[in-house]
């Protein structure tokens, strides 16, 4: 099928697709398929995270993280099955995405094109209609349980920094409006509440994250921002610091923690809870 990923904001202009003998090296491990779309989103896209959601495992992750995850789902079922999906399944099942809020991609044994979603707050697994093509829209028995949002983005992983500040009796809406006063160009808002707004700046590849807990009088701000943008960065910085605005903390952002650092050698076939096919 033709991709159609042209609807996907690119938070950041790097981009490192994956190298399609790494992709061909996973499936020779696995001994199987790769699921629908996933070969065609990493050399899209490459490695990174969509709609600050889902963190699709690269190929040097996903035997690991597959031979972690087995041992623990046996161990919480006990034997029995979920949903639709034997337990025998659980054991044979293998990870391709983690999600923010604890649920995985994986797909059974039953169909290794088919992907499928194990939430740990779902009865049954949900199905991933179009795969990787659209990672963000699951399918129950009684019909949709999780559609993409209206503004759909992508963050690569690579060449990622990030800065936090903190003010003093500052709103979360106007911490958001004194940095848009400094910022030029193009924004676009994933998240606004009273206690949280995320939004993305084109001018610094970033995304900008502020919030503000209940029983605190401080606002905090995260700029997660290109790496190839870093003068921009400290204009912004020294205006936020002339309005206030205190810094605590600067580093890399990398990979998620859930995924992991690559692999060194690569791939794991002996990984524990892992048998191909």
């Amino acid at each position: 099928r033709a991709v159609t990923f042209d609807r996907v904001y690119w938070v950041s202009s790097a981009r490192r697709p994956v190298d399609p003998e790494a992709l061909d090296a996973l499936e020779e491990t696995l001994g199987h398929d790769l699921p629908t779309g996933y070969r065609a989103w990493l050399e899209y896209f490459g490695e990174g995270t969509y709609c600050d959601t889902v963190h699709v495992l690269p190929p040097d992750r996903v035997v690991p993280v597959t031979g972690r995850v087995r041992p623990r789902l046996m161990r919480e079922l006990g034997g029995q099955a979920l949903g639709g999906m034997a337990a025998e399944d659980m054991g044979a099942l293998t990870v391709f995405a983690l999600t923010e809020g604890g649920a995985m991609l994986v797909t059974g044994p039953r169909d290794r094109t088919r992907l499928l979603v194990l939430d740990p707050d779902a009865p049954e697994p949900w199905q991933v209609s179009d795969g990787f093509f659209e990672p963000l829209e699951w399918r129950g028995r009684a019909g949709a349980v999780r559609e993409p949002p209206n503004l759909r983005f992508f963050e690569p992983w690579q060449d990622r920094l990030y800065v936090e500040f903190e003010v003093a009796d500052e709103t979360v809406a106007g911490a958001h409006a004194t940095v848009l006063r400094h910022v030029p160009g193009e924004v676009h808002v994933v998240t606004q509440t009273s206690r949280r707004h995320v939004f993305l700046l084109a001018h610094l590849g970033a995304i900008v994250r502020i919030d503000r807990a209940p029983a605190e009088r401080r606002t905090r701000v995260r700029i997660e921002y290109d790496a190839g943008r870093g003068r921009a960065l400290e204009r912004l910085a020294a205006a936020l610091g002339a309005a206030g605005f205190q810094e605590r903390v600067r580093g890399e952002k990398g990979r998620p923690k859930a995924v992991g650092e690559a692999a060194r050698p690569s791939p794991e076939v002996g990984a524990p809870g892992f048998e191909p096919g």
